[in-house]
């Protein structure tokens, strides 16, 4: 079994913290590590459709907590696809890259037990600021991995520490299916619980689904990136040409979000540079 001390010294001896940025924790049947990233992913924020407002929210925020102001940990949640991790990586690149002591642990929801062990390697490392990072952070009702979590936020006797932040996405409003358990969640105190968890998350951004309008805007502006030369009217041609079978598409998806209208047009790519070809010929 993985002791305190044994995880202490693969946290700040067997990583380079210095020179490494990113980190991702990796646990499996008993064995764990810590895998430096090498770069982290560059994400232009300029890029980031229909999201721009949340984007700022979460930028903010990690400004103020690398200058040392007040800052809160984060919750992303809302409809898949909507760009929630994407804004959580555009924010990291950015200001790992603008403040030098800032560092970002990425921990696998499956792992979210081992949370307090890491929280007290980080303290220790008061050199540096930490963002930890976990994606699509949910909970069951019969799971008990969440108490952990909860107190390590808020609510343990140890004051809470000024160079640890968390960013969390997750589909989930309240990071538990609110019907998972009938018999439990609609009782008074399950409900009180359940709140007590992501109200340990002050910052809390959501995410909607886009409608038909914001979805073929985003093709649009697809297509605008990779071929600037164009003109208006042939944007209109080819939108024209596409609209339908994009709208189809999305609808057997299942979602109108920007992963499914990137997804349209790199499946569809040759297509509409044929429709630019033909229409120039």
């Amino acid at each position: 079994m993985l002791g305190f001390n044994d995880l202490l010294n693969l946290f700040s001896t067997d990583i380079e913290w210095n020179t490494h940025k990113a980190v991702v924790f990796r646990y499996s049947h008993g064995f764990c590590y810590f895998h430096a990233i090498e770069r982290l992913p560059k994400i232009d924020a300029q890029k980031l459709i229909g999201v721009r407002e949340n984007y700022e929210l979460l930028e903010n925020n990690t400004r103020n907590f690398c200058e040392n102001s007040p800052a809160a940990n984060a919750l992303l949640w809302g409809a898949r696809g909507c760009g929630k991790s994407s804004i959580v990586k555009a924010v990291c690149y950015e200001y790992a890259n603008k403040y030098p002591n800032l560092r970002v642990l990425e921990v696998e929801s499956k792992d979210i037990a081992i949370l307090p062990l890491l929280f007290d390697c980080m303290r220790l490392l008061r050199e540096y600021k930490f963002i930890v990072f976990c994606d699509d952070l949910t909970f069951n009702a019969n799971t008990s991995t969440y108490h952990g979590l909860k107190s390590t936020l808020d609510g343990s006797m140890e004051q809470q520490a000024e160079n640890i932040l968390i960013y969390a996405t997750s589909n989930l409003r309240h990071l538990m299916p609110e019907k998972a358990d009938l018999n439990m969640l609609h009782t008074q105190d399950s409900i009180h619980e359940v709140l007590a968890l992501s109200d340990r998350f002050p910052l809390q951004i959501g995410f909607y689904d886009n409608g038909q309008k914001e979805y073929l805007e985003i093709l649009e502006h697809l297509i605008r990136e990779e071929n600037s030369e164009l003109s208006q009217e042939m944007i209109a041609y080819i939108m024209q040409e596409i609209k339908q079978d994009s709208l189809n598409f999305a609808t057997k998806i299942g979602n109108r979000n920007p992963r499914t209208a990137k997804s349209y047009y790199a499946l569809n790519h040759a297509r509409i540079l044929n429709f630019i070809k033909t229409k120039n010929d």
